[in-house]
C-alpha cells in the first residue's frame, strides 16, 4: 500500500499547477509523470477526445515508445491496441469530465497483475477532476481572449457603435463610432439629450419594447435590425443586439451600420430585376425562392405564385420526375454550367403551354443553406428565325 502523504503530496503539486497559470500541455505531461512515479506504474496518459466524438488522440503519456504520443488516434468503445503491444495486464483510468462532451481519459497502465486500492482510485478521479477544471478554464480564457480582440478590432475600425445606458432610455456612454453614425457630439452626450427610445423610429418603438421585456427577463435580448433618427432627420438602418451589464440595471448595446448592405440590396434588386432573362433561386428540395420581374412574365405566374412552388412545376408533367432526379445529382456536386448540355429543355407556363428554352446553373450558399440559380432563356424566337433562315436558304422544289 502506498504511503498517504505520497498521495497527498501528488495532489497537491497537480492542484497548484491546475490552478495557476500553466499551460494545458505542461500540465498534462507533469500529471502523467506525477500519477506513474506515485503510482508505480510503468505506463500513464492522457487520452483526449476528439471533435465528434468518435475517436481518442493520445495527447500525452510516459513509458511508450517513441512516436506514439500526439500521433496515435484510437476509436472509442475499443481498447488503445498499443496496451497489448506494451504487455499492459492492469489499468485504472476516469473520465475527465466536460461539456459538451468529456474531455477525455486519464490513466494508468503495468505490466503486473494489480488490485488498485480505493485511495488510488480515489487519487485518479480527482486527478481527473482538476484536469476537466483546468481544460475549462483554459478554453474560456481563450475565447474571451478572441472576443476580445474581435470586439477591439470591431471597435477601432469603426464598424461597430456602443453605448452604455439604463432601461428608462438615458445613454449614459457612447463611444464615437456611435455618436458620428447618428450625427451627434460628445457635448450632446453629456448633455443629457441622447436617449434610445427617441432615436428610434417611432413604427420600430414595439421592437424596443419587446428587447425591453426580453433583457428584464433574461439579461439578454436577440439581435434585432430597426431604423435610428439621424441628428439632421435622415436614417439609418441598424442591427442591435446587448444585455445587461453589472448590478445597477445598465444595458450595454452593439450597433452595425446596415447601410452599405442595404445599399447593396438594392444595387443588386435593380439589377437582378432588369436581366431580360428568367432567374429563380431553388433550394435542396427544389422549392422557388427568389424571381425576378422576367420569370413571372415567362412562365405566366404572379410572384407570390411561383414563390415556395415546386421547381418541377414548370416543366411538363411527363419530365418532372426525370427532372427532380437530375436535380438531386446536381445538388450533390454542384458547378456552374448550362443545363442539359446536347437536349432540347422544354418549360411549362401556367396555361400548360410548353416552349423551348436554354437553363444555366450556379450553386450559392447562404446563411438558410445551399440553393441553386437558374437563369432560364426563352429560345422560342431564336428557333423560329433559324427555321426561316434554313427555309430560304433550302426552299422546297
Amino acid at each position: 500500500m502506498l504511503p498517504t502523504n505520497r498521495l497527498l503530496d501528488t495532489l497537491a503539486e497537480l492542484s497548484r499547477l491546475a490552478l495557476g497559470e500553466t499551460d494545458l500541455q505542461v500540465l498534462l505531461d507533469r500529471t502523467v509523470t506525477r500519477l506513474a512515479e506515485t503510482l508505480e506504474a510503468e505506463f500513464a496518459l492522457v487520452l483526449e477526445l476528439m471533435p465528434g466524438g468518435d475517436a481518442y488522440v493520445l495527447r500525452s503519456g510516459v513509458g511508450w515508445r517513441p512516436g506514439l504520443v500526439g500521433r496515435t488516434v484510437v476509436p472509442t468503445g475499443s481498447d488503445p491496441p498499443f496496451l497489448r503491444d506494451h504487455g499492459v495486464t492492469s489499468s485504472l483510468s476516469a473520465t475527465i469530465p466536460g461539456q459538451p462532451q468529456p474531455f477525455g481519459v486519464v490513466g494508468i497502465h503495468t505490466t503486473r497483475r494489480r488490485r488498485f486500492t480505493a485511495a488510488e482510485q480515489t487519487l485518479v478521479q480527482l486527478v481527473a477532476d482538476l484536469l476537466a477544471s483546468a481544460a475549462a478554464r483554459r478554453r474560456t480564457e481563450q475565447l474571451l481572449g478572441e472576443s476580445e480582440t474581435r470586439f477591439r478590432l470591431l471597435s477601432d475600425s469603426g464598424i461597430l457603435g456602443i453605448f452604455l445606458a439604463d432601461l428608462t432610455g438615458r445613454i449614459n456612454e457612447a463611444n464615437d463610432s456611435f455618436l458620428q453614425m447618428l450625427g451627434y457630439t460628445r457635448e450632446d452626450l453629456q448633455a443629457g439629450r441622447l436617449r434610445w427610445d427617441c432615436l428610434t423610429a417611432p413604427e420600430y418603438a414595439h421592437l424596443d419594447a419587446y428587447a425591453l421585456e426580453e433583457i428584464q427577463r433574461t439579461g439578454t435580448f436577440t439581435p434585432y435590425e430597426k431604423e435610428y433618427l439621424r441628428r439632421e432627420g435622415s436614417r439609418v438602418p441598424v442591427l442591435l443586439a446587448g444585455g445587461l451589464v453589472g448590478a445597477e440595471g445598465l444595458c450595454i448595446a452593439y450597433i452595425v451600420d446596415l447601410t452599405t448592405r442595404r445599399r447593396a440590396e438594392v444595387r443588386f434588386q435593380a439589377l437582378f430585376e432588369s436581366v431580360p432573362d428568367a432567374i429563380l433561386t431553388v433550394d435542396q428540395r427544389g422549392h422557388i425562392g427568389l424571381v425576378n420581374a422576367a420569370a413571372e412574365r415567362a412562365f405566366g405566374y404572379p410572384r407570390a405564385d411561383l414563390v415556395g412552388r415546386n421547381i418541377e412545376s414548370l416543366v411538363p408533367e411527363r419530365l418532372a420526375g426525370q427532372h427532380a432526379a437530375q436535380r438531386v445529382r446536381y445538388m450533390a456536386q454542384p458547378t456552374s454550367r448550362p443545363m442539359g448540355l446536347g437536349m432540347d429543355l422544354v418549360a411549362r407556363r401556367k396555361d400548360g403551354a410548353e416552349f423551348p428554352v436554354e437553363v444555366s446553373l450556379s450553386p450559392m450558399q447562404s446563411s438558410e443553406g445551399a440553393w441553386i440559380i437558374c437563369v432560364v432563356r426563352d429560345i422560342s424566337e431564336r428557333l423560329a428565325s433559324q427555321a426561316l433562315s434554313r427555309r430560304e436558304i433550302c426552299p422546297k422544289s
